[in-house]
């Protein structure tokens, strides 16, 4: 069988897959499809460049051991989420800037040791995911993430946080568990829109006061520190509507 034809196959099944009843192979639907995901099954990008994948929104490229991002990305013009886990990727180039539907990326597993400041061009972006890197610092313009929503950085090796990320006003998720933070700045009050925050296995010793004034707060994980649990205890009974675990 052709390369051509296994990938046309392999491209409709992912196409057809969330389907409840089975539909005949039709290679005419090709050209509707919206999601594309590439594994360590084919050796790179170019084997699928003149497929007709121009309408792709969502692109999983995982485990590919790539120490860099295909070129052919940046021609899938409509792309609103990005996915490039498991790599071996340290930096996002310049026509990363080019995607401007792009909604959500998630570079979880591979070489980042600062954060993509190139991120700051996508004017629509609600979802970064830097977890499983080696970030040591967050840079002072964070706040240029203007849509930001959910912002997951777990795993890495975060002292302390930049007051530029306590003015991500739009943020909703926080997910820093696994960092080597001890504390945090009454200024996380000013995130009224945060409703999960994530900091589990750090460094903290006590309760950040702050978090008494989080109002829109519903859940909050702060096990692995070295909080007193009955200060843990009593927290959560004056707060019953966080869920916290600890």
């Amino acid at each position: 069988m052709e390369t051509r034809t296994l990938l046309f196959i392999v491209f409709a099944i992912a196409a057809i897959s969330c389907k409840q009843r089975p539909e005949p192979f039709d290679e005419s639907r090709l050209y509707a499809i919206d999601e594309l995901y590439v594994q360590k099954t084919y050796r790179d990008l170019s084997q699928v460049k003149n497929e007709p994948v121009e309408q792709v929104t969502k692109l999983v490229y995982f485990n590919m051991n790539a120490s860099r991002v295909p070129a052919e990305i940046f021609a899938l013009k409509y792309l609103n989420s990005l996915e490039l886990t498991k790599n071996k990727i340290s930096h996002l180039p310049k026509k990363t800037a080019d995607l401007q539907y792009l909604q959500s990326i998630y570079l979880r597993m591979n070489a980042f040791k600062k954060f993509p400041s190139i991120l700051y061009r996508l004017d629509h972006l609600h979802i970064v995911d830097l977890s499983d890197n080696m970030v040591k610092k967050l840079p002072d313009d964070l706040d240029r993430l203007k849509a930001i929503e959910e912002l997951y950085l777990v795993n890495n090796m975060i002292v302390q946080l930049p007051s530029s990320l306590y003015r991500c006003k739009t943020l909703r998720i926080l997910n820093l568990n696994n960092n080597q933070l001890s504390a945090v700045s009454d200024s996380l009050a000013g995130l009224v829109h945060l409703e999960k925050l994530m900091l589990r296995h750090n460094s903290f010793t006590g309760l950040p006061g702050v978090l008494h004034e989080m109002r829109n707060l519903k859940y909050l994980e702060l096990s692995n520190n070295q909080i007193p649990r009955a200060e843990l205890e009593k927290f959560a009974a004056e707060n019953p509507r966080i869920k916290v675990t600890f």
